[in-house]
């Protein structure tokens, strides 16, 4: 709590400086509560804002929404009697939790980063045996963020044996969870992700016995029973393709109602991997709708926000077509929060901060769809860049990045002989002729509409978004025997997407700029 309330003054001495410079609105603060609630209440009068915050949890999400409210001129947003939809608000973000390992002295400020952003809860991934992450969990656990533990490392080495009906493979899993728990109880969710797709997981003796979902749920309670209520469960059950989505939708409405009521059921967004955001919807969203049954276990579905693996947030492509698609599917009260994923911390001024920014106000308050939140960040922390004069190019990338995502298939798709060279090269020419065309009006209408600024033009990130364009089709060309096109040249080649990001951040750094994406 102390620690909480020394980022609550620091970000109440932020806003002061920064009203002593402009005409904000002062805020009158009521006696603060000593308790963990989110809920606040903000009234506006002759001049002045009144919160009353029953947690300094409460006060902190109060001051980054109101400060956001009066920047963008749509405070009225933000007033009344606030209470966040969901209770759990998780973020997935594996670079910046492991870039804090070794040193605490980040912490505070990524916590701050956090809880400003609107979420609570933090992935932490026991990668490694030889990391002990007790000391990061305890402090992150100070700041107020929930903290859920994921076992990656662990499911790995014992993907050959990972049936639950195996008593050797059952009696590691609890020797190894007691002594995970007996190092580090600072943490209150453990993450798991099913083994069911694995050959393996029916490879037990007396197996026959049992179908597919039986094994699944033999699973799930045998993490439930070593948990007990000491910590939640979040069970995952994944599909890596849509072919196994399918199949599992067929059961997981009847794993829900037989899991423990306190056990969180995750699953991707989408149709197959939940990195992948260029599929249809899971069809379990489908019968959700057909379950009259609603005493089941919560859900929670995962949600990529950060373009992980395509761009890692580099792009400027936003998603709140994805977020208004998939967070406007949990209206009803089965639903306990969004598992939101992305690679890294943004940075406040770029387009992967208005992502994660507006999935979690949508986990805070749906009645707003996501495309007015993305026009309220817009207005509040980027007001040179002009949302309706980028709308319809940034509406462009959208539709060519999910090309490219379908290029990709397209590539398996041809090694199958579903596709023929001559479809692909079509398919490309007409991507490559889309991006040239983009680059070539956005750069004609900046220079004609816009006025000269100190700040990047939003257009050089465009620039960034085709060269990445330019060498992920070099890369597929070679799975799809096809040449070099007329309009691709060499110097396309050169660098990784990741090597290149790097160049872009020491060529701001070297500006005296802040890297956006």
């Amino acid at each position: 709590m102390q620690k909480l309330k020394l980022v609550f003054e620091k970000l109440r001495k932020q806003y002061s400086s920064i009203k002593a410079l402009k005409p904000y609105p002062e805020i009158d603060w009521l006696p603060i509560e000593s308790s963990g609630s989110e809920n606040f209440s903000a009234n506006y009068a002759a001049g002045r804002i009144t919160i009353k915050a029953q947690g300094y949890l409460g006060a902190i999400y109060a001051l980054q929404q109101i400060h956001t409210g009066i920047r963008s001129g749509h405070l009225a947003d933000f007033l009344g009697h606030i209470k966040p939809r969901f209770n759990i608000r998780p973020l997935w973000i594996e670079d910046s939790v492991k870039a804090l390992l070794g040193e605490p002295h980040k912490i505070e400020a990524f916590a701050t980063a956090v809880l400003e952003l609107g979420y609570n809860t933090i992935i932490v991934d026991q990668s490694n045996d030889q990391i002990n992450l007790t000391s990061l969990c305890a402090a992150l656990q100070s700041y107020g963020l929930k903290v859920v533990l994921k076992l990656s490392h662990f499911q790995a080495q014992h993907q050959a044996i990972c049936s639950p009906l195996i008593p050797d493979y059952s009696d590691k899993v609890k020797s190894y969870i007691s002594q995970i728990s007996s190092q580090n109880a600072h943490y209150d969710f453990l993450f798991w992700e099913s083994q069911w797709q694995r050959p393996e997981f029916l490879e037990a003796p007396g197996v026959d016995f049992y179908t597919l979902p039986e094994v699944v749920l033999e699973e799930a309670h045998l993490l439930e029973n070593i948990l007990e209520k000491s910590k939640t469960l979040i069970f995952y059950v994944p599909a890596d393709e849509e072919e196994s989505a399918q199949q599992s939708a067929i059961w997981m409405s009847r794993l829900a109602i037989d899991l423990r009521q306190n056990t969180i059921l995750a699953y991707s967004a989408t149709a197959g991997d939940c990195l992948l955001n260029n599929q249809s919807p899971h069809p379990f969203w489908n019968q959700l709708r057909h379950q009259i049954e609603k005493s089941f276990s919560p859900l929670m579905p995962i949600l990529n926000v950060g373009q992980v693996p395509q761009s890692k947030g580099l792009w400027p492509l936003l998603v709140d077509d994805l977020i208004d698609e998939y967070m406007l599917r949990c209206q009803n009260e089965g639903f306990l929060g969004v598992l939101c994923v992305a690679n890294q911390l943004p940075a406040k001024k770029g387009i992967h901060h208005c992502n994660l920014w507006t999935a979690s106000q949508m986990m805070w308050n749906a009645q707003i769809p996501a495309f007015m939140w993305v026009e309220t960040w817009f207005s509040a922390h980027r007001p040179d860049w002009n949302y309706n004069f980028y709308a319809p190019f940034l509406c462009q990338i959208g539709l060519l990045s999910k090309q490219l995502s379908l290029l990709r298939s397209l590539a398996k798709q041809q090694s199958a002989g579903h596709l023929s060279s001559q479809e692909c090269r079509l398919f490309i020419d007409s991507l490559l002729i889309q991006i040239d065309a983009l680059i070539s009006r956005m750069d004609r209408e900046e220079r004609k509409c816009l006025q000269k600024s100190e700040n990047t033009p939003l257009g050089e990130y465009f620039k960034f978004f085709a060269e990445d364009a330019r060498f992920i089709i070099l890369q597929i060309l070679p799975d799809l025997n096809l040449s070099l096109p007329h309009s691709l040249k060499e110097k396309d080649m050169k660098g990784s997407l990741e090597q290149r990001s790097k160049h872009r951040l020491l060529h701001e750094q070297k500006q005296g700029k802040e890297f956006l994406f």
